[in-house]
């Protein structure tokens, strides 16, 4: 393996093991999930874009959606979500709990500005909820391992081998609309 392959591949998986060390994750409710994000949409992902940062330390990547539907936020057409992780020059560097994206899929997505400004899942995985079509009905569950759940309302993970809930998009809209409202209301 030529040189710089090897160090490229040694300094990913340095990297990884120091942000898999560093993520800890605090369980956000319904509740804290809708008002502690500045974007709350429904979208459809348009493009996926990994690159290295200017230094060439990390790698991240832009998830561009096309928004359907705008529950909390400033009005655009797409945001741009900003993921640590991806693949780049054929090193990939995978962070516990961020999810993939893929495009054409359609999403609920909880999302908040880092210090740069950028837009980042809420919560990790917890910010993403992947919509499924079943008849006439919209479903939302996060497909992320570990992240299903069985109440709109607390989105308590789920116990290993349980049926994960069955929450129309709607339903889930509105929770996240009563709790705004709520809040507004104070």
């Amino acid at each position: 393996m030529p040189r710089r392959s090897m160090f490229l591949l040694c300094a990913g998986l340095l990297l990884c093991a120091a942000i898999a060390g560093a993520t800890t994750l605090v369980p956000l409710d319904t509740r804290a999930l809708a008002l502690q994000s500045q974007e709350i949409v429904v979208g459809t992902v348009e493009s996926s874009r990994s690159y290295w940062n200017p230094g060439k330390t990390k790698i991240f990547t832009d998830v561009v959606l096309r928004v359907e539907r705008r529950i909390k936020g400033q009005e655009s057409e797409r945001i741009t979500i900003t993921q640590l992780g991806g693949v780049v020059d054929g090193v990939r560097v995978r962070v516990h709990a961020t999810p993939a994206f893929a495009v054409g899929e359609e999403a609920l997505i909880f999302a908040a500005k880092d210090g740069r400004g950028r837009l980042q899942l809420n919560g990790l995985a917890q910010g993403k909820f992947e919509i499924e079509h079943e008849g006439s009905e919209r479903l939302v569950q996060r497909r992320t391992p570990g992240f299903a759940f069985k109440d709109a309302r607390s989105l308590r993970a789920i116990p290993a081998g349980e049926a994960p809930a069955r929450v129309t998009l709607d339903a889930m809209i509105a929770e996240v609309e009563s709790i705004l409202e709520a809040e507004a209301g104070r």
